[in-house]
């Protein structure tokens, strides 16, 4: 039908809420927070901020940028859990594992604008931006439904 549900179910003894949609031939299901798990706006501070043209103009190139026609999984990948697992992997091979002594953090001060750009033009040597497939009418109206 192109709609979604919300349900609950529980797991390791929480019960969880969930939005179950349609993928492909299968289901979807993506964890929801309870409403005492959010915060509200009105108690974040949001502070006015001054938005310049050129700032605007690049965040809009660097979203272009990174727009892609489908979601691939696959592309990312969990470092945390792979130097776990490589540190796991030494120490089952026999190897001491201890942890280095940390130097202190090198201060440096960045213009942020001039990094943001730097991004985009080594982005752009690579392939040129795609854009976001629009969904079918079903499914438009299934999300609508949702909210």
């Amino acid at each position: 039908t192109g709609t979604v549900a919300v349900a609950q179910y529980a797991a390791r003894g929480k019960q969880y809420l969930v939005l179950v949609r349609p993928q492909a031939d299968g289901l979807i299901m993506e964890q929801l927070h309870y409403a005492a798990e959010l915060r509200s706006f009105d108690e974040v501070p949001i502070e006015e901020a001054e938005i310049r043209d050129d700032e605007l103009k690049l965040a809009r190139q660097l979203i272009a940028q990174a727009t892609s026609d489908s979601f691939r999984p696959d592309s990312y990948r969990d470092e945390v859990r792979a130097r776990v697992l490589e540190l796991i992997q030494r120490k089952v091979d026999g190897e001491d594992i201890t942890l280095a002594p940390s130097e202190d953090p090198e201060h440096k001060i960045i213009d942020l604008m001039d990094a943001l750009k730097a991004s985009l033009e080594a982005g752009a040597s690579r392939q040129p931006p795609r854009r976001a497939a629009k969904p079918t009418d079903k499914a438009a109206a299934g999300k609508r439904a949702a909210r």
